[in-house]
C-alpha cells in the first residue's frame, strides 16, 4: 500500500501534533474532529452538536432567503461566500 494512503497506520505515523495542525486549517475538518470528540463523550454530546450544526445551517438559509428577498428577481444573492454561494440565488435550489 502507498505511504500516502489515508489509513489508520499512516495517520498515526504523522502523530497528533501534525494532525492537529492540519485540522486547524479546515473548518470542515474541525467540525468532524469536534463530532468525533463528542462521540467519545456520549450520545447526548453528539445530539447537542448536531442541533447546533442544524441551527447554524438553518440560519444560513434564512440569511440567504432574506438577501434574495431584498434584491428582487433581477440579481442573484451574493452575500454568502464559499461553497454555499450557489444556494443563495432567488430560485431557492436547496
Amino acid at each position: 500500500m502507498s505511504k500516502k494512503t489515508l489509513n489508520k497506520a499512516n495517520l498515526e505515523r504523522l502523530g497528533a501534533p501534525k494532525l492537529a495542525e492540519l485540522v486547524k486549517g479546515s473548518a470542515a475538518l474541525q467540525r468532524r474532529a469536534r463530532m468525533e470528540l463528542s462521540a467519545v463523550q456520549g450520545p447526548k454530546e453528539v445530539t447537542a452538536d448536531l442541533r447546533k450544526r442544524s441551527a447554524s445551517v438553518a440560519k444560513l438559509c434564512r440569511l440567504a432567503q432574506a438577501a434574495c428577498a431584498g434584491q428582487g428577481s433581477e440579481q442573484p444573492g451574493g452575500l454568502v461566500p464559499g461553497p454555499l454561494a450557489h444556494l443563495t440565488h432567488c430560485g431557492y435550489d436547496y
